[in-house]
Parts: structure tokens; sequence; C-alpha cells
């Protein structure tokens, strides 16, 4: 992050666009640091095999919001 004090969420999608999981809410950022996704869904099941899409937004104590998509793919061995 360019500074201090953001706060985001970050929620994965499927590609029908539904909630898979909500990996983080409302948590405070650090300048610096890495979130992963262990291919769970919300009920601690393993997301099926496809395309998933990572949405992060973030925002500062004056309210301004900022927001990221990007996809990913859980795959597996057939």
């Amino acid at each position: 992050m360019e500074s201090s004090g953001f706060v985001g969420n970050i929620t994965i999608f499927d590609a029908q666009g539904r909630i898979i999981r909500l990996l983080m809410q409302n948590e405070l950022l650090g300048i610096e640091g890495a979130i992963s996704w262990d291919g769970l869904n919300n009920n601690n099941e393993k997301a099926r095999i496809g395309t998933y899409v990572i949405y992060f937004e973030y925002f500062d104590l004056n309210g301004n919001v900022k927001a990221l998509k990007k996809a990913c793919v859980v795959a597996g061995k057939f």
C-alpha cells in the first residue's frame, strides 16, 4: 500500500458471479504483506476446479475507495 491506515476486503467469486469465500472483511492493512487463499469455500470445502475472480477493495479513513479484480484458476489432477 502507498501508506498505512487502509482497511480492506477480499471476496472470491466463481465464474457465475456467486460469492465463494469472504477471505477478508474490514481488516487493517499494513504497507507490506501477503494474503493467500487456500482454495476452500465459506463452508471449508474444496472449491471446484474452475476460474475464479478475486475482488480486492480497500479504503482510507476519508472514505476513498479503490478496487482491483484478478482472475485465478483452481486446478487439480485428473
